[in-house]
């Protein structure tokens, strides 16, 4: 077993787009730096959130209930959105990658400075930062410097000081307690994150959730009537809307059906 030298962090070398911390209130992680994320795009991931709404056949969907539940199209089989104050959290199907770098299961949840980590199959994947095993950040098996994805939840395990690590899980701490919150999950072809943002949207509600499981479709969001452009109308029963349809908008290419 050789130690883990700690050096100091070096400056980003990547342009600002890729990874941007916006200020509001409280440090925030945008979109653009959640690591491995879905190939398409912001915009385009809102848009197909969007799109479900509307193709979605509503069981109920009532304000007395803050949301509801109805049967949309069979894909994508997971997709999902959501927002509780400050933590965000992004779902989705990965179309073309069931294993890669990182192994085909995994765990990475950080708040402030401590981090834990499990994985399928041991030691995680090649360019995971992660060690077969580690005992006071004296590591066995870890991957290379140069061989480590370049994102925030590799790098965060490349430089933790790992108070153990176990073959499948493990748990240390980093030096950097930004983001505040913040997790990585992917199981098979199914991926989630879940990161820090600002309090508020100008077009979603404050709190929300938006799941998807194969035809499955529920909606829970504060306030009640949702936001401005999410696609949702105000009432909704038996596939009829009742009151306050949701606002007309283009429809994004690669939508639902």
């Amino acid at each position: 077993l050789k130690p883990k030298h700690t050096t100091h962090p070096v400056p980003c070398s990547r342009p600002l787009g890729a990874c941007r911390v916006v200020c509001s209130g409280s440090l925030s992680m945008a979109y653009a730096a959640v690591p491995a994320a879905s190939s398409k795009l912001k915009h385009e991931r809102d848009q197909l959130i969007i799109n479900e709404n509307g193709d979605t056949w509503w069981l109920i969907l009532s304000p007395l209930l803050c949301g509801g539940c109805g049967c949309g199209p069979c894909q994508p089989l997971v997709a999902g959105e959501g927002k509780i104050c400050c933590a965000e959290w992004h779902q989705w199907t990965e179309e073309d990658v069931c294993c890669g770098g990182s192994g085909c299961c995994f765990d990475f949840e950080k708040v402030c400075c401590c981090v834990y980590h499990s994985s399928c199959p041991p030691g995680g994947g090649s360019e995971d930062g992660v060690p077969c095993c580690a005992v006071c950040n004296y590591r066995c098996g870890a991957d290379k410097d140069e061989a480590v994805q370049d994102n925030i939840r590799t790098q965060s395990m490349a430089k933790a000081f790992l108070l153990f690590y176990l073959g499948c899980f493990g748990i240390g701490v980093v030096p950097d307690c930004f983001p505040l919150v913040m997790a990585s999950r992917k199981w098979c072809c199914c991926r989630a994150e879940v990161y820090t943002a600002g309090p508020f949207s100008n077009n979603k509600p404050w709190c929300y959730a938006y799941t998807k499981l194969c035809c499955v479709v529920v909606r829970k969001l504060f306030p009640a009537c949702g936001g401005k452009e999410d696609g949702l109308p105000g009432c909704a029963c038996c596939g009829r809307t009742l009151c306050c349809p949701p606002q007309e908008r283009p429809r994004a290419s690669g939508g639902a059906p």
